[in-house]
């Protein structure tokens, strides 16, 4: 596989920083969603925060045109860790913070207990754990027979 198109650029202090004020700001989403909703699973939304920062920070995607064809897309399979995807996606704008963390978990929100594709942002509802490889793996080879990119190499 090659990675060439993966080539990072390195992040500065700064950009350190703002990531972790990020992160802790979204830590206090998260925890706001699965207090008021009284279920949910806080501790592996926690431990997955800086990813799903990081992700989001590097990836390129668009939260005003989140279905824009040249986006990057990110699978989350472990979808017991939506809050903290929901905490970053609304932190990024994709939608409003505000109405993930009070519907949360309620009938009829899009915000349900597991990650959706309803949700803007979301590429891929999870299922069984471990699923989102094949699924990335699938996106990665129809991007490169659609000639819409490079696909695994």
């Amino acid at each position: 596989m090659s990675c060439e198109n993966f080539a990072a650029n390195k992040l500065t202090a700064e950009e350190v920083a703002a990531m972790q004020e990020f992160a802790r700001i979204a830590r206090g989403d998260e925890l706001k969603m699965t207090t008021l909703a009284a279920c949910g699973h806080p501790g592996g939304s926690m431990s997955s925060m800086e990813m799903y920062t990081l992700l989001w920070h590097c990836a390129k995607v668009d939260a005003k045109n989140a279905q824009w064809e040249e986006r990057d897309r990110i699978v989350v399979s472990h979808g017991h860790t939506l809050p903290g995807v929901y905490a970053v996606l609304g932190r990024r704008g994709f939608f409003s913070i505000e109405e993930a963390v009070a519907h949360f978990r309620q009938a009829g929100s899009i915000f349900a207990g597991h990650v959706e594709r309803c949700v803007p942002g979301v590429e891929w509802d999870t299922g069984n754990l471990g699923q989102g490889l094949s699924a990335s793996v699938g996106f990665a080879l129809a991007r490169g027979v659609s000639g819409r990119g490079q696909a695994l190499t």
